[in-house]
């Protein structure tokens, strides 16, 4: 793991969109967004947004608190090796992997777990992939796949409410004083929305847009 010292913070992890700093002691760290200037406020500002909402309907994770508009503390979190994805529209990649016609609409959420590589390109495992190799038991796949359908749902219901349908949702776990939380970031970087006016996933930068005046403030209002 990479460990740069920055001022009084070392520089843990770098990425081409985030960076991972240690926090103000060994349970914490701080996540600095980056993007082209405008872009990472929005993935901070509707990170925190949605943690919080998350949050308030009893669905622990490991945001602390927003520091600024590009960073926020998070709790150090021992991340499982494994992540998943749901989706509830079809999009491009299941068309290619599966033929499944895009837009498709799921009667319940599809799972897919991924086993946490960048040299392998985060290839899709069955749970008898997880349990076999040890990186997970079978009753911590229950666990987390019962808060991932749950928090998929309420996010899809707030988000409808906002005028967005969300097609997929990419969400990490990891143990932290022994509890399973939700860890990682909610953004346009982890939630695809469906374009229904193109009639295909919506472009990134298109929910940018979307998001930059309304949903925060909206969000915000739900959980006082």
């Amino acid at each position: 793991m990479l460990q740069v010292a920055f001022g009084q913070r070392m520089l843990i992890y770098e990425g081409s969109s985030k960076k991972i700093y240690s926090g103000f002691d060994e349970d914490t760290l701080v996540v600095h967004f980056i993007g082209d200037g405008s872009t990472e406020v929005v993935r901070a500002k509707t990170s925190e947004a949605l943690w919080l909402y998350l949050r308030g309907i009893g669905i622990d994770n490991g945001f602390v608190r927003g520091l600024n508009v590009r960073e926020q503390l998070v709790k150090a979190v021992d991340i499982h090796p494994v992540f998943m994805t749901i989706h509830n529209i079809s999009q491009i990649d299941l068309r290619t992997r599966l033929g499944i016609q895009e837009g498709t609409l799921f009667p319940n959420s599809l799972v897919e777990w991924r086993f946490r590589s960048k040299a392998l390109d985060d290839p899709i495992v069955s749970r008898e992939h997880i349990t076999c190799f040890g990186w997970l038991q079978g009753n911590e796949l229950d666990r987390m796949q019962a808060i991932g359908v749950r928090a998929n749902d309420v996010l899809r219901a707030l988000f409808c409410c906002l005028g967005l349908r969300i097609a997929s949702i990419e969400l990490e776990f990891g143990i932290c004083n022994n509890q399973l939380i939700l860890t990682g970031e909610l953004s346009p970087r982890t939630i695809k929305y469906w374009d229904d006016d193109r009639h295909t996933t919506m472009l990134e930068n298109t929910v940018y847009q979307v998001l930059q005046d309304i949903p925060i403030k909206n969000i915000r209002s739900t959980y006082g």
